[in-house]
């Protein structure tokens, strides 16, 4: 059985919903049922994370975020790949910044 299919089967039925300011509502994936996925099956959280995203959930993790931006743009984010060159006083804070904004995959170097 592929990995992905398990990790949707042990998400099935536990997320919840939560609206916004603005009125829009989201599917959320708590995180201490990500991390026991996570944990009992060995996998990176990553793995797991992007199963939700697949599901059309959000992980808990990036609600903070949904205030900025939306469900789908926080999806794109977290598929995104990102390069970056220079990671000294001004790069290193752009570095975290992008971390923070969920950004899937960054390369740095400096």
């Amino acid at each position: 059985m592929k990995i992905d299919v398990k990790v949707s089967e042990m998400l099935d039925g536990q997320f919840m919903e939560k609206c916004f300011a603005c009125g829009e509502k989201v599917i959320i994936a708590p995180h201490v049922l990500l991390r026991k996925i996570s944990r009992g099956l060995g996998l990176d959280m990553n793995c797991v994370e992007r199963a939700v995203f697949l599901k059309g959930a959000v992980p808990e993790r990036y609600a903070r975020n949904l205030m900025t931006f939306s469900a789908e743009e926080q999806r794109q984010l977290f598929f995104s790949k990102v390069a970056m060159v220079g990671i000294g006083g001004l790069g290193g804070h752009l570095l975290e910044s992008l971390a923070r904004a969920g950004v899937g995959h960054i390369t740095a170097c400096d």
